[in-house]
């Protein structure tokens, strides 16, 4: 299995943890602006999520969902096709295959649950998550092991951002390396929510 398909496999299985996504919309919700963005949407699953929660519910709202991987684009933007096509075609929701690739202070809010970067291939590659969020917005939420807070404080600083953790969650990480000894294996995470210096 190629590091793309095992991925993939990865989050369709995670696809079915619908409670787990909506608890996170649930705690952004009332702090979500009316530009919003996703950015490593993957196949889907958070994106479904907020444009039920946030982008049908409020009409000025807008969601712009950032997926470089193309396999995984491509499943992203079928799903969207299949179950939002009025939205994509009033350009409420936009789907992008490219790197985050916006102007600084597009977004009001970015929303992400990046890749945990506890693994040597994958080192700190949620710390450029969070760089590249706080670019992009005053405000972004994201979710990280509880065991790397510490480092995340270090990184907020660096950025001059503030930085709070809203909510803690046993995470169902499944079988997807050779080192997991689990069909599936709970991992403590928080909800850290970042946000630029002089921002309200």
């Amino acid at each position: 299995m190629t590091e793309c398909e095992s991925l993939t496999a990865s989050l369709q299985s995670l696809d079915k943890l619908g409670q787990y996504y909506q608890w996170i919309s649930e705690e952004a919700h009332p702090f979500i602006g009316d530009r919003l963005a996703e950015i490593g949407a993957g196949i889907g699953t958070f994106t479904d999520v907020l444009v039920r929660n946030h982008i049908v519910r409020r009409p000025n709202t807008r969601l712009a969902v950032f997926e470089p991987e193309r396999t995984l684009f491509q499943l992203l933007q079928e799903r969207l096709e299949r179950t939002y096509p009025e939205l994509l075609r009033a350009g409420r929701v936009v789907a992008t295959n490219e790197y985050f690739d916006a102007l600084p202070g597009q977004f009001d809010t970015v929303i992400m649950n990046p890749p945990f970067g506890a693994q040597r291939a994958q080192r700190h590659v949620d710390s450029r998550f969070v760089e590249h969020a706080l670019r992009l917005a005053p405000v972004a939420y994201s979710l990280h092991l509880e065991q790397t807070q510490p480092h995340f404080e270090r990184l907020a600083r660096s950025l001059e951002a503030q930085w709070e953790t809203l909510a803690r969650y046993d995470f169902p990480l499944p079988h997807q390396f050779a080192f997991h000894r689990k069909e599936k294996l709970l991992v403590r995470v928080v909800l850290l929510r970042f946000q630029r210096m002089g921002r309200h």
